[in-house]
């Protein structure tokens, strides 16, 4: 395994919905999953373990979570409407009007914040199996949140091998993390910032959230 520096070019239109930073290995995990056609935990307690092809130390991946920079912000919007030609068809005669204005039923308009990155660009950096990433990634078209709605879809992977920064390449630079990392880490800085967060996969697993150290642009 060899140090790398992988690289996400997003489309130029749509931005992207970052509702926490992206770490490379819960995204190499979502590849294999469906690369292999593994059913999709409900719970934790579901997860299964995957041949990530990154190093590990202390049980943790030796990658970082994302790194961008947020050029602009601006207001998306994510609709769903009462499918009422489905109710339509799965109602009785009884049934001679539904409230799609409140109530269960109702259709509704949530606000998204939708960020646009400098050069839309998200990096990540590891020690990892170069070929096996690049045929990982190459089955992620876009990340981030609201997917579905167009948001994040990337256009071109790069993996390409690096030089490393030095000490604690590819988590911590000069003390500070880029990844969620154990509070008690070798070489972390006083100054690091700390929050309750997750530091291994599943990371929308908040029942294990515990102090930590974070990246900045968290």
């Amino acid at each position: 395994m060899k140090p790398l520096r992988v690289e996400a070019t997003l489309a130029g239109y749509g931005g992207v919905v970052l509702s926490r930073p992206i770490h490379l290995d819960a995204l190499l995990g979502a590849a294999i999953v469906l690369r292999d056609d593994i059913p999709r935990a409900r719970s934790a307690a579901e997860c299964v373990e995957l041949p990530i092809p990154l190093a590990q130390e202390r049980g943790i991946y030796l990658a970082s979570a994302s790194e961008y920079a947020v050029e602009e912000h601006s207001l998306g919007w994510t609709n769903k409407r009462f499918p009422v030609d489905m109710a339509q068809m799965m109602g009785d005669e009884s049934i001679h009007k539904i409230q799609i204005t409140a109530g269960i039923n109702k259709s509704y308009r949530l606000p998204v914040d939708v960020c646009h990155l400098e050069h839309d660009r998200i990096v990540w950096w590891c020690i990892g199996d170069r070929e096996e990433i690049e045929a990982l990634l190459s089955l992620v078209h876009s990340v981030g949140v609201k997917r579905r709605s167009g948001y994040g879809e990337v256009v071109r992977w790069t993996v390409e091998g690096c030089e490393p920064w030095g000490e604690g390449f590819p988590v911590h630079r000069h003390g500070y993390p880029t990844r969620n990392l154990p509070i008690d880490w070798p070489g972390l800085s006083e100054d690091a910032p700390q929050a309750y967060a997750v530091v291994s996969a599943p990371y929308w697993d908040m029942a294990r959230e515990a102090l930590c150290a974070v990246p900045e642009w968290r």
